[in-house]
């Protein structure tokens, strides 16, 4: 990469997202399904069920 394109790249934003509900069928698909809508990429899923 030149350094013109290394200084115009933005860096790529991190969120972190944290849903707590009570857990059911699908989920997991409904939640992933909304941030591909989205465009978003997961990079780590963590889930807990009581």
């Amino acid at each position: 990469m030149s350094d013109s394109q290394h200084e115009s790249a933005s860096p790529a934003l991190r969120e972190v997202v944290l849903v707590d509900c009570p857990d059911e069928v699908g989920l997991i698909h409904r939640i992933t399904g909304v941030l591909a809508d989205h465009r978003f990429n997961i990079e780590s899923n963590q889930e807990f069920v009581d």
